[in-house]
């Protein structure tokens, strides 16, 4: 015949002894009535400090605000558990990325006890999630927005049915290649590098770069007026051209824009993208000027 109360013994001492895990009781009212090592070790609250209090202290303050705890306790009445993921706050105030799960505990009558309160620190697991949900939108070498990232963008403006235009322009380092093959790649990824800094310093709102690959860049830029585009390539020229100090060198660069605008010079983001092509070849060849807008004719 088992013997219920050192099964009691028992369960109560190998969840008090769990580090790993973050595993208490809650009261009725959300009170913590128990404490094991795992959520002292998680949390940095002795049992004596914490033990009495209500659980949303673990929460942002705006969460409390929010009544987030609460609803949690409701939701996990409603269906019998209650499982999610967020930040919870130490005694010291630093943060940390949790999985949660809250199991309602009944007595025999369905009478409402109290709750079951699992915490696992997750932080790293996140922190991987979001490192490859970043690579898969931004350039690696840069942290500007990729290819990809800057089609979704377009797509966006486009659905909107904005009655604005919207600007385009490609960029392109002149003899890039050549700073590659005297300089080395390091110095190349350098200047890569020190101008995609420069541009996230100058950008405003709905304006994006992108790089494409290698030192080809494209932005783009909503607007009602003509100069606004203006201004906004003489910005990306200030970026892209003149002596840049970089860790290994000084180099003296300059860089080649096209620019055309959706949609009088195209109706899709490719034709459009084309032609800002068209205009930066052409002012790669120009001796007179480094900005050149597209011409249909």
């Amino acid at each position: 015949m088992i013997d219920n109360n050192l099964t009691d013994i028992t369960y109560r001492h190998f969840v008090e002894n769990v580090k790993d895990y973050a595993i208490y009781m809650l009261s009725a009212d959300g009170a913590i009535i128990t404490w094991n090592k795992g959520a002292r070790r998680m949390k940095g609250y002795l049992s004596e400090e914490i033990v009495g209090q209500y659980f949303g202290v673990f929460y942002s303050e705006a969460e409390q605000h929010a009544a987030v705890p609460k609803k949690n306790l409701e939701t996990a009445q409603r269906t019998g558990q209650f499982e999610g993921e967020g930040w919870r706050y130490r005694k010291d105030g630093s943060r940390f990325w949790a999985h949660v799960m809250i199991n309602v505990i009944h007595d025999e009558q369905r009478k409402l006890l109290g709750y079951a309160k699992i915490t696992r620190d997750i932080s790293k697991q996140k922190e991987m999630t979001d490192r490859i949900a970043w690579m898969a939108r931004y350039d690696v070498l840069t942290g500007l927005p990729n290819r990809g990232e800057f089609f979704t963008y377009i797509e966006k403006l486009i659905a909107c049915n904005d009655v604005r235009h919207f600007a385009i322009f490609t960029l392109d380092l002149d003899k890039f290649k050549e700073i590659n093959d005297q300089e080395g790649h390091l110095i190349g990824d350098q200047l890569l590098q020190h101008v995609s800094g420069m541009v996230m310093k100058i950008l405003q709102k709905e304006e994006m770069v992108a790089r494409f690959g290698g030192d080809e860049f494209v932005a783009v830029k909503p607007f009602d007026d003509e100069s606004e585009v203006e201004a906004f390539s003489e910005r990306l020229w200030y970026c892209f051209s003149g002596k840049k100090a970089i860790p290994d060198a000084e180099i003296i660069v300059s860089a080649s824009i096209g620019i055309s605008v959706y949609p009088r010079d195209g109706t899709d983001i490719y034709t459009v993208l084309g032609n800002s092509d068209l205009a930066m070849y052409r002012a790669k060849n120009s001796l007179d000027s480094k900005i050149c807008w597209y011409e249909a004719e």
